[in-house]
């Protein structure tokens, strides 16, 4: 409990907002929305020892999967089966890069509720859970309100509604959310939502501490949660020009889960940096090989256009709207991350326009008055009215974001 207070108690002193926060806000938007929400629901389970390596974690999860899935086909009102499956789902959907995974989630969750509506704490935060990785984040918030309400003393409850309050933008309701979920647990999945939310209000010092507490209180959890911890602080890292720091954890990330995708691309950014462009090229490759996200086909594409591989870059380009509408099938709405993609590279900006302005008019947060910012120049020769626009610097080139005056 000490180290938590301590995290907390540094908060008091306020720095001035960095422009790192706003210029990399909505860039980082995918990994850290689905991140955030879903680290620590994943567990190794009672049933089972734990596990040595990565790969037996794996091996692991899909035989528990197998189990519980005949369960509960085996008997229509096990909803605790059901529960147990929307969380395993989850955290396999984060390992694996698999978005029929929350598809599969979010039907054992309903099931679950629609079994046992009432004190159903588990089937309301897996449900939550899979809604915030939606980006539906009304429906996240109410599901978050009712668990908390069933169980104030549970530090999920907090977690999964602080995250639906992130996603609209009620940053200090968030915080105080964050803030119990910590004191009543002081752990990996309580402190990494600490340090993503000081990383928006640009405090770098509580960001990176936080990060640090993160990983030392990663005891018990999937090696993957731990890995992507040493991702996040490696992007912070990096995000301040500390190539060197950000290489450390990359590489850290690598060790405790190999193959760890963001952390290959993590790496690939660092080695482009660096300006070695062979290095940054095969990390990439191998990232989108093992799990093509949008984010991991735009960066293998932009390095190759950097290597004067035009053609190469073209076909990556042309795979982002199709792996795009893979994630709307799946129920995921990515309409931030596409509206950056576009204005990024001058594709489709009248549509990149129309769905940064939807997102920002139902959730008018730092992500997407960033990601309306940023494709509104590209649209309209002057800034439009009644709209103030705060640029920043991001990791190399100015973004802008905007905000009520």
């Amino acid at each position: 409990m000490r180290m938590a207070v301590q995290g907390i108690s540094a908060k008091t002193t306020k720095l001035p907002p960095s422009p790192i926060a706003f210029g990399l806000a909505a860039a980082l938007a995918a990994a850290l929305s689905l991140a955030a929400a879903l680290v620590g629901l994943g567990s190794r389970g009672q049933d089972a020892p734990p596990a040595v390596t990565a790969i037996e974690e794996a091996a692991a999860r899909n035989q528990r999967i197998a189990f519980f899935e005949a369960r509960a086909e085996a008997d229509v009102i096990d909803f605790v089966s059901l529960n147990t499956l929307a969380r395993e789902y989850l955290q396999r959907a984060r390992e694996t890069g698999d978005v029929s995974d929350y598809e599969r989630a979010e039907i054992a969750a309903t099931r679950s509720l629609e079994i046992l509506p009432a004190n159903n704490f588990s089937g309301l935060v897996s449900l939550a859970a899979v809604r915030f990785a939606q980006h539906d984040f009304a429906a996240a918030l109410t599901l978050g309100q009712q668990a908390v309400s069933l169980k104030p003393d549970d530090p999920a409850g907090y977690g999964v509604r602080g995250d639906a309050l992130l996603g609209v933008g009620r940053y200090k309701e968030a915080e105080g959310d964050y803030q119990k979920m910590v004191l009543l647990e002081p752990s990996l999945p309580a402190l990494s939502r600490l340090a993503g939310l000081a990383y928006l209000t640009g405090n770098e010092v509580n960001t990176v501490d936080f990060w640090r507490q993160s990983i030392a209180a990663a005891e018990g959890l999937p090696a993957e949660n731990l890995a992507w911890a040493h991702t996040q602080l490696g992007g912070v890292y990096f995000a301040l020009g500390e190539t060197s720091k950000a290489e450390k954890e990359y590489a850290a990330a690598l060790r405790v889960y190999p193959g760890h995708v963001p952390a290959l691309a993590g790496l690939a950014s660092v080695r482009s940096a660096q300006d070695r462009p062979d290095e940054a090229l095969d990390l990439a490759q191998r990232a989108v090989a093992r799990l093509p996200r949008p984010q991991n086909v735009t960066l293998l594409a932009d390095l190759y256009l950097r290597a004067g591989r035009a053609e190469d870059a073209a076909a990556q380009y042309a795979l982002v709207d199709a792996i795009d509408a893979l994630y709307r099938d799946a129920g995921i709405n990515t309409d931030l991350q596409l509206a950056l993609f576009y204005a990024d590279h001058n594709r489709n900006l009248e549509r990149a326009l129309t769905i940064a302005a939807t997102a920002y008019e139902a959730a008018p947060g730092i992500y997407s008055a960033d990601a309306l910012a940023w494709v509104l120049p590209a649209n309209t020769p002057k800034p439009m009215p009644g709209l103030a626009r705060r640029c920043a610097l991001g990791r190399r080139t100015p973004r802008c974001t905007t905000t009520r005056p």
